[in-house]
């Protein structure tokens, strides 16, 4: 009943305060195009922060109602990855900076021990790599940030790819008695469907990179400390392949700004992929190569993606329990 009670307050304060962002959004000017539209009308793009602040405000009373000592995997690390993404939201950053400012969220989970050195492989069992671990944690933080940034470009992209993943590691941590991880996930997913009312299609704002980086080191932070590590990194194949072929493509960290080409276009209300060789290869652009698709069918067909990845974790896991 707790659980439910928590559920329906995130959803419900994401919901109201994603139009409280979008009015302040207006009236300070942090607008962005959304260059899926023919017409680029410009929407509020700090919405994201509805989600930051519904999340940090729940997860901070169910860890507390939880008797969790998790606190650097599920406030601090999310609340540092949130501030650098509204940093950026205010002014580019860097690319080059960017990842290395990213670091910083694991700080935390490593100088507090919030984790165990001894991951679970599949097929090979339990492997102590306690120098290193810390290092992969850090790493970790960057890495899934940014992969989850990378699928946030359309219409409702955010919610319907990083939700999967959410699920997957809500159920696997409860099974596992680990509540806190399953609760403060669900958390999220109530503030995110809260937040998705308006980022729909057609979007009346955009999540911006503090609420892309929060939910990126939220998923972090649970594999971590659950020991989920490789159920989540197999969920999140298809954000990691993106930011994989968007850097080979650009050959590098480079600003949007640097494209020679865009990796789709627009004929009409649907989005087709260029044939330009100098433009990024991305999942969106994939997923239009055969045919122009309209941005609503594009977010469906990248949530099922996002959803098989999810379910082939869920086999891994269980897998790794049973052998």
């Amino acid at each position: 009943m707790l659980i439910v009670a928590l559920f329906f307050s995130s959803f419900i304060l994401s919901l109201l305060l994603t139009k409280v962002m979008i009015r302040i959004s207006f009236s300070l000017g942090l607008l962005g195009s959304d260059v899926h539209k023919p017409n680029q009308p410009l929407v509020p793009r700090i919405g994201g922060l509805a989600v930051v602040i519904t999340y940090l405000a729940f997860s901070g009373v169910a860890l507390l109602i939880f008797k969790s000592g998790f606190a650097a995997s599920f406030l601090i690390a999310p609340a540092i990855a949130a501030v650098i993404g509204f940093i950026e939201d205010l002014r580019e950053l860097n690319p080059l900076l960017k990842p290395i400012l990213l670091l910083l969220p694991g700080l935390p989970v490593v100088l507090l021990g919030m984790y165990e050195p001894r991951p679970v492989l599949p097929f090979i069992g339990q492997v102590r790599i306690t120098i290193l671990y810390p290092l992969l944690v850090l790493a970790a933080y960057t890495v899934v940030t940014n992969a989850v940034n990378s699928l946030d470009v359309i219409n409702g992209s955010l919610v319907l790819t990083s939700t999967p993943p959410l699920l997957m590691l809500a159920g696997i941590s409860a099974i596992n008695g680990r509540i806190d991880s399953s609760v403060v996930a669900i958390i999220l997913i109530a503030a995110m469907l809260g937040f998705l009312r308006y980022n729909w299609f057609p979007a009346r704002v955009f999540s911006g990179n503090a609420g892309s980086n929060l939910v990126g080191a939220v998923i972090a932070g649970i594999a971590i400390s659950s020991r989920l590590e490789v159920a989540a990194i197999i969920a999140l194949i298809p954000h990691i392949m993106n930011e994989f072929y968007v850097l080979v493509s650009m050959r590098g960290l480079k600003s949007g700004k640097q494209l020679r080409s865009r990796p789709v276009a627009l004929s009409g209300n649907l989005i087709s992929s260029t044939m330009s060789p100098g433009a990024p290869l991305t999942i969106v652009r994939m997923l239009a190569a055969d045919r122009p698709r309209s941005e609503v069918e594009i977010a469906i067909y990248m949530a099922v993606i996002s959803a098989y990845a999810s379910i082939l974790a869920v086999l891994t896991q269980i897998l790794s329990q049973v052998i």
